[in-house]
């Protein structure tokens, strides 16, 4: 069988450059993300570089969307090699939607970037069972490496809600991953925790941080389809 591959947030940053770059490792990536226009532009450059790929807009974060693209999935293709979830992100406290109830903020990262990984393993996890060495990586972050213990000069220490709702999130991933890679023994689950990367929301929250310190989203693919081949 050929191998075909599934990129989260593929319209966009890490998931961009992991759906580039493992264009030429499988025969067929999926592009999933909310902007149909950016994903077309990535499918675009994926053909012109000689690879083939397909598009789906959907929100991650609500289940019938979710549900809806899982018979779509189902009905284009019989199996699923791999599954790369990137999607995810950082949202503010100043938010308009959060005013009178910074909790929500916590809600919201945790929906975000932990719900919607596992309503999308709920998605593929059958068309994953039928490859022959199905693989899962989700892309976490440093974040989750928050301290147990109260340290305010932690890089990670959290102190508003929409910092400690990315961390929570973010540790809830790490978890899942974890438990994953003991219910699943067939499957090769992986995991990675970066730290800043040059996106957009950098660029806007986070230009102090040194050029050193902030890798490229193309950096993080290498890395992470060198976690995809077990490497």
């Amino acid at each position: 069988m050929q191998k075909i591959a599934l990129v989260t947030g593929a319209s966009s940053g890490i998931g961009e450059a992991v759906a580039k770059r493992l264009a030429r490792e499988v025969a067929h990536v999926i592009l999933v993300g909310r902007d149909m226009a950016r994903l077309d532009a990535v499918r675009e450059a994926i053909v012109a570089a000689g690879g083939s790929a397909s598009q789906y807009s959907v929100d991650l974060t609500d289940n019938n969307a979710v549900l809806e693209f899982s018979t779509k999935l189902a009905a284009a293709h019989t199996h699923l090699d791999i599954l790369v979830q990137c999607a995810g992100g950082l949202t503010f406290d100043t938010d308009p939607k959060f005013t009178g109830n910074p909790f929500a903020s916590i809600a919201a990262h945790i929906q975000m970037n932990f719900t919607s990984k596992v309503l999308m393993l709920n998605a593929c996890i059958e068309l994953l069972e039928k490859a022959a060495r199905p693989v899962i990586l989700d892309v976490s972050s440093q974040a989750s490496s928050f301290p147990e213990v109260t340290d305010a000069a932690h890089p990670f220490a959290a102190r508003t809600h929409h910092e400690r709702g990315y961390v929570w999130s973010m540790r809830a991933v790490d978890g899942m991953n974890a438990m994953m890679q003991r219910d699943f023994p067939t499957f090769h689950v992986a995991l990675v925790n970066p730290g800043l990367i040059a996106t957009p929301l950098q660029a806007q929250h986070f230009a102090d941080v040194p050029k050193e310190a902030v890798r490229t989203p193309e950096n993080l693919a290498e890395e992470i389809i060198r976690k995809i081949k077990g490497v």
